[in-house]
């Protein structure tokens, strides 16, 4: 999207309209914007946290009990990168499953890095609901490089993986042989 992430943009990171301020100035006795390195407060971030929480987990409620349906999320691959980036404190949510958007193209990493952010992801959830690795198609550049990232996810805990961007003939080839490797 051409946003620069190497630091917090309160435009995308948090809140800091009058609603937001005043709630926080109610729970905590100051106005973040009185703080003097709001994204470097304990007690803010904690705040903001726990409003994505709120309007996730009130989102499942009404899933669950009104529809009785379950519920999922596509989410930043991992449990830190998501609460640092985007204030995703998706360990806490009361999801069916997850489905970490583990793009290792997008943050210049190997296909290795694919089950670094699984086991990771695992390890935080403690088997509360499964994860389903999500991987970005375009980010491999060869059927072998696809397959090994599904063996390296599924090996390091993933219930699964779901597919982000399109499919084509070799990258369903290159599924099936990761299936057939892992037994599935």
């Amino acid at each position: 999207y051409g946003i620069d992430q190497s630091q917090e943009l309160p435009e995308y990171d948090f809140c800091y309209c009058d609603v937001c301020r005043g709630k926080y100035k109610k729970a905590y006795g100051k106005d973040p914007l009185e703080i003097e390195f709001p994204s470097q407060s304990i007690s803010w971030r904690n705040y903001r946290y726990d409003q994505v929480n709120r309007v996730v987990n009130r989102l499942a409620d009404l899933a669950h009990n009104k529809y009785s349906k379950p519920i999922t999320a596509a989410v930043f691959p991992t449990p830190e990168v998501a609460r640092r980036i985007v204030r995703q404190d998706w360990t806490r949510w009361n999801l069916d499953a997850v489905c970490p958007m583990i793009y290792h193209g997008f943050y210049k990493e190997n296909v290795s890095w694919i089950g670094d952010a699984v086991d990771e992801g695992i390890h935080f959830l403690c088997g509360k609901f499964p994860l389903y690795a999500g991987i970005f198609l375009p980010d491999f550049k060869s059927e072998d490089e696809l397959e090994e990232g599904i063996k390296v996810a599924v090996r390091n805990g993933a219930s699964g993986v779901s597919f982000f961007g399109g499919l084509n003939e070799n990258k369903l080839n290159a599924i099936e042989r990761a299936n057939k490797t892992l037994g599935i």
